[in-house]
C-alpha cells in the first residue's frame, strides 16, 4: 500500500488529486441549470411548469469520445512506429520505453495530445501543456456540438418536442420559430461550456 506514495515523480498522487478535483467540480456544475417557464396551450391559469436546461446537457459524452480518439491515435502511432521508421511516422509520434516496459510518447502529434505526466512537466514544458489543453477543449466542443445534433437535444428538436406536447413558453404564442429562438438564446451559456 505504501508503494503508491514512493513514486519519484508523484504521478499516482497527482492523478488521484486531479481525479478528486475534477469529480468535485463536475458534481458541482452538473447541478447548474436554467428553468424555462412553460404552459399548456389548451389550459388557462397559472400552471407553473418549468423546462430545465442543464449547463452540462451533453454530460460526459464529449470527454469519452475525445479519449477514444486519443486512444486510437496512440494505437495507430505505436503500430506504425514499431514497424516503420521514417519522418512521416515520426510526425505522428515517437515513443520511448521506460524501465518498467511502458511506452511513453516523447515526440510528434501524440506527444502533444497526451496529458502532461506531472505538475513539474506542466512548468517545464508549457507549450505541451497549452497545446494539450487547447486540443482537449476543442475536441470536446466539437464532439459536444455533434452529440447535441445527433441526440435530439438541439434547440430545434426541443422546440418540436414542446410543440408536440402542446406546451409553449410563457409570454409567447404557440410558434415553433419563437420557441426555437428563445431556447437557442437560453442555451447559449450551456453551449459555450458544452459538456
Amino acid at each position: 500500500a505504501d508503494v503508491i506514495f514512493i513514486v519519484i515523480t508523484f504521478q499516482n498522487i497527482t492523478n488521484l488529486l486531479a481525479t478528486v478535483v475534477v469529480f468535485a467540480t463536475v458534481t458541482y456544475f452538473q447541478g447548474w441549470r436554467v428553468d424555462l417557464p412553460v404552459k399548456y396551450t389548451q389550459l388557462r391559469g397559472n400552471q407553473g411548469a418549468k423546462y430545465p436546461i442543464k449547463l452540462f446537457y451533453t454530460s460526459n459524452i464529449p470527454i469519452i469520445l475525445q479519449t477514444a480518439l486519443v486512444s486510437n491515435l496512440y494505437f495507430l502511432s505505436q503500430l506504425l512506429s514499431s514497424n516503420f521508421n521514417n519522418p512521416l511516422v515520426n510526425l505522428l509520434g515517437t515513443w520511448q520505453q521506460t524501465a518498467g516496459g511502458q511506452q511513453l510518447p516523447v515526440g510528434g502529434l501524440v506527444y502533444y495530445v497526451s496529458p502532461p505526466r506531472s505538475i513539474a512537466e506542466v512548468v517545464t514544458h508549457p507549450v505541451h501543456s497549452v497545446v494539450y489543453l487547447i486540443f482537449v477543449l476543442s475536441a470536446c466542443a466539437f464532439f459536444s456540438i455533434t452529440w447535441i445534433e445527433v441526440s435530439g437535444t438541439s434547440p430545434r428538436d426541443v422546440a418540436k418536442q414542446l410543440h408536440d406536447q402542446k406546451l409553449t413558453l410563457k409570454g409567447y404564442r404557440q410558434c415553433k420559430k419563437k420557441k426555437y429562438r428563445l431556447r437557442g438564446r437560453s442555451s447559449e451559456t450551456a453551449k459555450a461550456h458544452r459538456g
